[in-house]
């Protein structure tokens, strides 16, 4: 028995016990807080054809993607990479729509970071189709925007290497797209919001987000592939200078999708373990 349990039993006229349970119940209502943030992603992706050959015709058809519908361990199909299992670097929540460990999160900004493998010329086209909300299971709904509302806190920016499209043969450039994303990817760059939404625990109120990603129009896109081209140079002794040739990106393969990571800039708080 500690002296401790003693002194607050004398000083409060009360059994030990009683001091006892009296300081257990004050352990177990302390709560932490975190600064940490919640993320997950999601995928647009084109349903691809070959109708003749040479020629791959790419189709994103109108689309709901849901961010935080699945938890590490579960498939991302509601997000949009059909039979991919979710792992830390997809979401770091463990159970979909929910937060973890009982945690009550406060939401104080937002973010969409596309990630370093999406295609420069995919994002231009599918941007100005897209809208983006966030939904509560009480019936609140948030709406966004676009895309280029949220700033980026991280992910692809500038410029970058497209594979839907070639630049003729003998360009000296390279096929490159620009982008820039709202203000420098900075890791505090988001959108701020100006009341901060609350995600309860479950059970409660309020306990169940998710960020939903709708193409609201559908995009197609046509590519056709170039043959390699050898080029006589009239030096001596003869040389021969090939021009690579260009093949489309088939399903799966990089062009073919849009991924974003949806991040919520926020803080966490939850009791204390008893353990600590």
């Amino acid at each position: 028995m500690s002296d401790t349990l003693k002194s607050l039993a004398l000083t409060h006229g009360v059994t030990v016990a009683q001091a006892q349970a009296i300081a257990s119940a004050a352990i177990a209502a302390q709560k932490y807080v975190v600064d940490a943030p919640y993320y997950s992603r999601i995928r647009l992706a084109a349903a691809v054809s070959n109708p003749s050959p040479g020629v791959w015709n790419y189709v994103w058809a109108i689309a709901k993607r849901y961010a935080f519908s699945y938890g590490i361990g579960e498939l991302m199909d509601s997000a949009g990479h059909v039979g991919h299992t979710a792992n830390e670097s997809d979401t770091n929540i463990n159970t979909k729509a929910k937060t973890n460990s009982g945690e009550k999160v406060r939401i104080s900004g937002i973010s969409l970071l596309p990630t370093p493998d999406t295609d420069p010329l995919l994002f231009a086209l599918l941007c100005p189709k897209i809208s983006v909300v966030l939904a509560m299971n009480s019936g609140d709904r948030t709406i966004l925007g676009r895309p280029e509302f949220m700033a980026g806190s991280g992910g692809f920016y500038n410029a970058g290497s497209t594979r839907l499209f070639q630049q003729p043969i003998g360009s000296a450039a390279p096929a490159t797209i620009s982008f820039a994303n709202n203000g420098m990817p900075s890791g505090m760059n988001y959108l701020p919001l100006k009341q901060p939404i609350i995600w309860n625990p479950a059970g409660d109120a309020d306990s169940n987000l998710q960020v939903e990603i709708t193409q609201n129009e559908a995009q197609g896109y046509q590519a056709v592939a170039q043959a390699a081209i050898v080029i006589p140079v009239p030096v001596t002794p003869p040389v021969n200078l090939t021009v690579p040739g260009y093949d489309p990106p088939v399903a799966g393969e990089y062009g073919t999708f849009l991924d974003f990571v949806v991040r919520l800039h926020c803080s966490q708080a939850s009791r204390r373990s008893q353990q600590r």
